[in-house]
């Protein structure tokens, strides 16, 4: 499934609910199915800096896809972060270079984050584009 395809159904997904209180819970809901982080990834390396609470995302390549882990202690972020794996895992470097995720908007998340979490938004989305640049082949 494309990136775009992955994005469109978070955005029909999050208009089955009527306002934010029911949207923020679909958000937190997605983080609770985040796979807990391995205490040995939580390190200084993979923090992502800009995010009002602890972030850490890591990435891993198999030769064409980047496959990500991430984790927060706080439940938005958590549940953003699982939104953005959900839509860049096993994709092509090069793909999640060029993705805009027009979703964020779309769904008007970006609306409804505090200024602070809107930045550590953009924070988790540089960090993961910054992860999928090392596996591409000059």
């Amino acid at each position: 499934m494309s990136i775009t395809a992955k994005e469109a159904e978070i955005i029909e997904e999050m208009d089955l609910f009527g306002d934010w209180q029911e949207k923020f819970g679909y958000v937190i809901d997605h983080g609770k199915a985040l796979p807990a982080m391995e205490d040995a990834l939580r390190v200084d390396e993979n923090i992502v800096h800009g995010c009002q609470n602890k972030v850490y995302i890591v990435s891993a390549f198999d030769g064409t896809l980047v496959h990500y882990t991430a984790d927060s202690e706080a439940q938005i972020p958590r549940g953003l972060l699982s939104m953005l794996i959900r839509v860049f895992e096993n994709e092509k470097p090069e793909d999640i270079l060029t993705a805009d995720l027009q979703f964020i908007d779309k769904a008007g998340i970006r609306d409804n984050l505090s200024m602070q979490r809107s930045n550590g938004l953009e924070a988790m989305i540089r960090r993961m584009k910054m992860e999928a640049a090392k596996y591409i082949k000059n």
